[in-house]
């Protein structure tokens, strides 16, 4: 006969068969009950993790963005060493002026030179804000310290330029329309 197999011989024998088989179904059905409480557990356990796993998708967009920024600063970095050439050539410029009209024509592009300049630190605060990124955010503000010196500088030089200018337009034959002219750019900040 197999060995599986139980033999009853009495009543005795099937009660405690029946006792054995409540006993194993308790044992069952606490085992049960243990990994039931056990998965949520570990169901919630696989929710954080999941939620510590980075959205692959909004980093590679945010890699993307910050290159086309960069790319941007970049352009906006190149133009702005164009604006300071093209002052340098009007500050040169004006250093040559012997005529009143020539003299005007100097002074508004110096004027349209720093309206480009505060276009482009408008533009940087723009970017910072957008970036909200702490690393590029320094980097916009150093380059916006870099060209409010710059600024400032070339206002000096400008203003002593101007000074100069119209010291030796003051003696000239037009000193009245230089006086004009003189309290005109004198009322005029640089800032």
């Amino acid at each position: 006969m197999d060995s599986n197999v139980c033999m009853i011989d009495d009543f005795s024998d099937l009660k405690d068969l029946v006792e054995k088989s409540r006993n194993v179904e308790a044992d069952v059905f606490d085992e049960i009950k243990d990994l039931l409480a056990r998965r949520s557990e570990i169901e919630h356990k696989l929710k954080k993790i999941n939620s510590l796993i980075p959205d692959f998708h909004k980093l590679q967009v945010n890699a993307e963005n910050s290159s086309k920024l960069v790319g941007c600063a970049s352009k906006l970095a190149l133009q702005l060493s164009g604006k300071v050439e093209q002052l340098d050539f009007v500050k040169a410029d004006i250093k040559q002026c012997n005529l009143t009209d020539d003299f005007k024509k100097k002074s508004g592009e110096i004027s349209k030179c720093f309206e480009n300049s505060q276009l482009v630190c408008q533009v940087q605060d723009l970017l910072s804000k957008y970036l909200n990124l702490e690393q590029y955010y320094l980097r916009v503000t150093i380059m916006k310290m870099c060209i409010t010196e710059l600024k400032v500088s070339i206002s000096d030089q400008l203003q002593a330029l101007l000074d100069s200018a119209f010291e030796h337009l003051s003696t000239s034959v037009i000193q009245s329309e230089v006086k004009t002219l003189l309290n005109v750019f004198k009322s005029l900040k640089y800032d």
